[in-house]
């Protein structure tokens, strides 16, 4: 939206609201774009708000699922939204990951959403397929230990929570893994499931139905306390990781400029969502802690998770895109993850980089289609760069689009 359009935008929203004659907030039906895959901790958590928020308002409350590039493409479609209240962002803890990995984000991080409200918190569960070799915390830490670099855990992409809860664990172990990000949340248990990744640190609310179902070994939960949903998963602190903790959580963004009384009714309205039984039971469920907190306090706790994402990249050594990683990540050489066109030239899949073709070797990351080319943030090796390999196909966007490939 141009600045004049906003402004008026603005200026619309206030009129409407110092006006008696106008219907009280919202007239009209709400959309909260989840910036993720449907089936994922976010859009689960934000399909059972939805429903509370709807019987409160009286108005239909939509989901629409805009996933991609780790978050931004959604998260970016709310910034450039109306400020009025009627189209808002329900992101995960990926709103503060991605400051840590993504040196310039299409959007001010701190100025071109604020903070509506902290609406619960999920534990993560470290995953595995049920005929995996891995039974326990120990044998993912030993084998990584043998073969340091080549263990593969799954992600919903470059720089999303689930990635960086992974790269917290491999730092409080000591070892090096290599990270297999994919388009959301389902897609990576998936590949969890079928033995293509070792395994993958899901949100609870994501996994449990597999878990119960016995498609997914549940090795630990990273939260400091079991959780009552799921009292038979040990913790990863009981596991010899003593104060290991990182959870999953979820918000609620307006674009700025949405009018403060939008805001400060959408943050109350929130809150006495939190206390509904049907919302209570219906998270209790699934493993999400309701957890209201209004708009001040959200913003602040944000503030404070991106700083904490930026020591774990740091520790980590992960690159933010459009830099080159620090050699030793994985493959040999380091890992450049950038921005890049992927295409397709006689059957042989080229990565597109400041106008040079290079043959590609290895590719893992997430997108969209433009063009007929597949446009994304991705983790590439190519010719360029030799070193180590992918072990196996990766899966992107529902279809394998390159086999990992030897060098020349």
């Amino acid at each position: 939206m141009r600045p004049f359009q906003k402004s008026l935008a603005i200026m619309l929203a206030m009129a409407c609201l110092s006006a008696g004659a106008q219907t009280a907030f919202p007239a009209s039906p709400v959309k909260l774009v989840v910036p993720l895959t449907a089936g994922s901790g976010a859009d689960t958590a934000g399909r059972i708000l939805a429903q509370s928020l709807g019987k409160a308002w009286k108005q239909p409350v939509v989901i629409e699922n805009r996933p991609g590039a780790g978050g931004l493409i959604g998260t970016s479609a709310v910034v450039n939204a109306e400020p009025n209240g009627y189209t808002l962002l329900l992101q995960s803890a990926g709103y503060a990951s991605n400051t840590a990995i993504y040196s310039k984000l299409p959007y001010d991080p701190l100025k071109s959403l604020v903070e509506v409200a902290m609406i619960g918190v999920a534990p993560y569960v470290m995953v595995t397929a049920p005929d995996s070799p891995y039974k326990s915390i120990d044998d993912i830490v030993s084998a990584a230990r043998a073969k340091p670099g080549d263990l593969t855990f799954a992600s919903v992409g470059v720089g999303s929570s689930t990635h960086f809860a992974a790269e917290h664990f491999a730092q409080a172990a000591g070892v090096k893994m290599l990270h297999v990000p994919y388009k959301g949340g389902p897609e990576a248990i998936q590949d969890v499931m079928a033995g293509r990744a070792a395994f993958t640190m899901a949100s609870l609310s994501t996994a449990l139905g597999q878990i119960k179902g016995g498609k997914l070994r549940a090795l630990g939960l990273a939260s400091k306390a079991r959780s009552d949903t799921a009292a038979d998963i040990p913790t990863i602190a009981e596991q010899g990781f003593k104060d290991f903790d990182i959870s999953l959580w979820f918000g609620l963004w307006a674009p700025a400029g949405t009018p403060a009384a939008v805001v400060q009714k959408l943050t109350a309205d929130v809150a006495r969502a939190m206390q509904d039984p049907e919302l209570m039971a219906a998270y209790a469920k699934i493993g999400i802690q309701p957890r209201a907190m209004n708009a001040e306090n959200f913003a602040a706790y944000v503030r404070e998770e991106m700083k904490k994402y930026q020591i774990i990249a740091r520790e980590a050594r992960i690159a933010a895109v459009g830099a080159p990683a620090p050699a030793g990540r994985g493959w040999s050489g380091g890992v450049t993850a950038f921005p890049c066109f992927v295409c397709y030239q006689g059957g042989c899949a080229r990565v597109v980089l400041h106008q040079q073709r290079h043959r590609l070797v290895g590719l893992a990351g997430d997108g969209g289609f433009k063009n007929g080319h597949m446009l994304g943030v991705f983790v590439a090796r190519t010719e360029a760069a030799p070193g180590r390999h992918l072990p196996k196909a990766v899966r992107l966007v529902g279809q394998t689009v390159a086999k990992a490939a030897q060098p020349a």
